[in-house]
């Protein structure tokens, strides 16, 4: 299953797992809070992949900035929580 993909305003200078809503470029469809995503760069660089909420001040909480780890195991729900 292929992730949203969300993109950052701003070049991220923080290596902390957390990513401010002010720097989230948001996508055209509205996701659910709690979403997986990805998370690339204002290049389109690929940056990591997380949990979405636009209803915080921590739009995106990452998961892992692995490019080949998936997230499989939290896309059962599609809401980002394992059921297993």
């Amino acid at each position: 299953m292929e992730l949203p993909v969300i993109s950052l305003k701003a070049r991220r200078n923080s290596l902390h797992p957390w990513i401010f809503t002010r720097m989230i470029r948001h996508p055209q469809k509205r996701l659910q809070p709690g979403s997986l995503v990805e998370v690339i760069s204002k290049e389109g660089t690929f940056i990591g992949r997380g949990i979405y909420n636009y209803k915080s001040n921590i739009g995106i909480r990452l998961l892992t900035e692995n490019i080949s780890e998936q997230l499989d195991h939290l896309q059962k729900t599609g809401t980002g929580q394992d059921t297993s």
